[in-house]
This record gives structure tokens, C-alpha cells and sequence, in this order.
């Protein structure tokens, strides 16, 4: 159990134990993997004719001024280049919805020691010993969430 009021903030690096990428390693993948993937993707749906597409401009436009940028994370690039956020937000949605589909949990993790939701979990629950009251007993806990991820937390 928590009882001292806690606040965690999340960023990018909580999910990477489970999968997820880095900022960096969601800048990396947002500048030289995501035009093959969106590509192969479409090209996956047969009844897509790829020159008709608008949005590949669009993305590639942005893919290349973010590239030249050297700003290190795609949210602070956005709100500096407002005129590609909508653009950006599907990139960032297509990019994490793959990283889902491929994400490990608790014992499928590469390094089960870094599964600090399984130890988070642990402590907010170690006084909990029947499942009468449960949710009672877990509302004790004082923590608060602030998350910047686009992932499961």
C-alpha cells in the first residue's frame, strides 16, 4: 500500500521495458521506418492505389522537416510546426499501434527486472489479503498518474 500522496510522472522510457520506443527511438523509427511501413501497408490492401494517396506528401513532408529539425522529440517538434499536427498524430498512432501488437508483458519481457509495473502492483496491493473489500482497500493507495506516453499507461 502507498499511503504517502505520490504523483508519477510517465514519459516516453516507462513502457520501453515492454516494448515501446524511447523518444529517440520514436524519432528514429518516425524518420527511417515509417514511409516503408505505411507503404508496405498499403500496398497490403490491394484496392489502394498508392498514387492516388495525398497523405504519403504529407507524411513525407513532415518526416523530412522533422529529420532536419534535430529536435529531439516528435511532441516538441509538433507543437513548434503546428501545421503538422494532425499529420503528426497519425504517424505517432500508426508507429505505436505496431509497437502494441509486438509489445511483451510481466514474465515475456527481455529483462523481467525492469517490469517495474509488476513491482509498482506489488506495492499497491502487499496489505491486500482477501478479495472481500478489494476495491475499498485499494482506493487507500494516494498515488496520481501524469502520463505523457501514447501507450498502454
Amino acid at each position: 500500500m502507498i499511503t504517502d500522496k505520490t504523483v508519477f510522472i510517465l514519459g516516453a522510457g516507462a513502457s520501453k521495458p515492454y516494448g515501446f520506443p524511447t523518444a529517440a527511438e520514436l524519432r528514429r523509427n518516425i524518420i527511417y521506418k515509417f514511409s516503408d511501413m505505411f507503404k508496405r501497408s498499403l500496398a497490403d490492401h490491394n484496392a489502394i492505389d498508392l498514387s492516388k494517396i495525398d497523405l504519403r506528401k504529407d507524411f513525407e513532408k513532415l518526416i523530412s522537416t522533422f529529420r532536419y529539425s534535430s529536435t529531439k522529440s516528435i511532441d516538441l517538434f509538433l507543437s513548434r510546426n503546428k501545421q503538422f499536427y494532425e499529420i503528426g498524430k497519425r504517424i505517432i498512432t500508426y508507429l505505436i499501434a505496431n509497437f502494441e501488437i509486438n509489445s511483451k508483458f510481466r514474465e515475456d519481457i527481455e529483462y523481467p527486472q525492469f517490469d517495474w509495473y509488476m513491482y509498482l502492483y506489488d506495492l499497491l496491493t502487499d496489505k491486500i489479503s482477501k478479495t472481500e473489500n478489494l476495491e475499498a482497500l485499494f482506493k487507500q493507495n494516494k498515488v496520481s498518474f501524469i502520463t505523457f506516453n501514447y501507450d498502454r499507461s
